[in-house]
C-alpha cells in the first residue's frame, strides 16, 4: 500500500480526535507521554493505543496497518523509529526483509487546534489518564473558571507505519526442555538476551541457518530487547515486530532473564 493511502487513513482518524472541544487527546499529543496500561488502551470504538518506553502505537482494528510515533515527554524517542526503518531496508537488501514487520516513514501529521497549553494542563495527567473521567474533570475546572483562555497550538506528530502483526503465544517459549535452554544460552545470540523462548522460537520456525543469520544480523545492528512482546505473525511468518532496540550493549545484563522479567517494549 503507497505511504500516501496510510497517512491519509491515520490522518482522517486523528483529525477526528480533536474535534472534541474537551478532547483529552488535544493535550495528550502535544507532549505524549507513556500511558499506564491500566487505564486500558481504548482511543475509541475502532483505535486502540499501546505505549512503551520510547514510543506509542496505534492500532484500528479494521486495517492492516498500524502507526508509531515518538513519545516526547521524556525526552526526544524518534531516532527509535528512524533506526527501525533502516534497519528494515537493510534486512531487505540481506534478502531478510521476511523475518521483520515493515516499517516506513510516512510523514508529519500536522493540525492548528485551540486548547489550553499541555503545561498549564500537564498536572491532571497525573490524577486522571482515564480519558472520559479527565474530560468530565476539565469540563468542571472550566465551569469553575480555573483555567486561562485557549492558544493556538500546531500538533506534530511524526508517524512510522508498520504491517500489523497478530500476537505470537507458544507454551514452549515459556515452558523450555532443559535442551532448548541450553541451546539458547550457548547460542550467544542477541535473539536469546532477553528471552531464551524468542530465540529457541525462530530456531524451530526457521532452522538453525536462518536463525544464525538472524543473529548475525541482530549483532551488527546492535539489536536488542527482543522479547515475546516484540514478535508477533504476519501472514503465516514469525516477525520482529518491535526491533529498534532500547539500551546500550554496555547496558545489558550480563545474566539472561527469565521471560517474566523481560517486559520492556519499545
Amino acid at each position: 500500500m503507497k505511504n500516501e493511502e496510510i497517512f491519509t487513513h491515520w490522518s482522517k482518524i486523528l483529525d477526528k480526535l480533536f474535534y472534541n472541544p474537551y478532547s483529552y487527546w488535544s493535550a495528550y499529543f502535544q507532549m505524549p507521554f507513556s500511558r499506564d496500561s491500566e487505564y486500558g488502551n481504548r482511543v475509541n470504538d475502532r483505535v486502540e493505543l499501546f505505549c512503551g518506553v520510547s514510543r506509542g502505537t496505534l492500532v484500528d482494528k479494521g486495517y492492516d496497518w498500524v502507526v508509531k510515533f515518538p513519545l516526547t515527554y521524556e525526552g526526544d524517542n524518534a531516532g527509535y523509529c528512524d533506526k527501525e526503518v533502516e534497519v528494515f531496508a537493510a534486512a531487505k537488501e540481506q534478502g531478510l526483509s521476511d523475518y521483520f514487520a515493515e516499517a516506513q516513514f510516512i510523514g508529519v501529521y500536522r493540525r492548528e487546534i485551540e486548547f489550553w497549553d499541555f503545561w498549564e494542563i500537564e498536572r491532571f495527567f497525573n490524577l486522571y489518564e482515564d480519558t472520559v473521567v479527565w474530560e468530565d474533570h476539565l469540563r468542571e475546572l472550566i465551569k469553575e473558571k480555573s483555567l486561562g483562555k485557549k492558544k493556538k497550538i500546531t500538533l506534530e506528530i511524526p508517524l512510522y507505519a508498520y504491517r500489523k502483526a497478530a500476537h505470537y503465544s507458544s507454551k514452549k517459549m515459556w515452558q523450555l526442555s532443559r535442551e532448548d535452554e541450553l541451546f539458547a544460552k550457548s547460542s550467544n545470540s542477541p535473539l536469546a538476551k532477553s528471552s531464551l523462548g524468542v530465540a529457541v522460537a525462530f530456531r524451530d520456525w526457521y532452522g538453525l541457518d536462518v536463525f544464525q543469520k538472524l543473529s548475525d544480523f541482530a549483532r551488527e545492528h546492535r539489536i536488542n530487547d527482543l522479547h515475546s512482546g516484540n514478535i508477533g505473525v504476519i501472514e503465516h511468518r514469525l516477525v520482529f515486530i518491535d526491533y529498534a532496540g532500547f539500551f546500550d550493549d554496555e547496558e545489558e545484563n550480563s545474566e539472561y532473564e527469565d521471560e517474566e522479567e523481560s517486559g520492556r517494549s519499545c
